[in-house]
């Protein structure tokens, strides 16, 4: 079967179980136990943009900080 008509029935199906009331935690669960490769690159992934948010975070007060210390010098 060709992979793009295979994942597109694929997708399909774990948007069916998404929508339905324990549809994410299941796929979860899924993805956890069967693929834990994938699942320890998600968290990384998950990891990575919460580290991006704090240096963004902290790169704006480091530009505060520079600021007053121009007003005070």
């Amino acid at each position: 079967m060709n992979p793009h008509i295979e994942i597109a029935r694929i997708t399909e199906e774990l948007r069916a179980i998404y929508n339905t009331n324990d549809g994410p935690r299941l796929i979860a669960e899924m993805i956890e136990l069967e693929f834990p490769d994938s699942y320890s690159l998600l968290s990384v992934l998950r990891e990575l943009a919460e580290l991006r948010e704090q240096i963004a975070t902290l790169e704006g007060e480091l530009e505060e900080l520079e600021i007053r210390v121009c007003e005070i010098g």
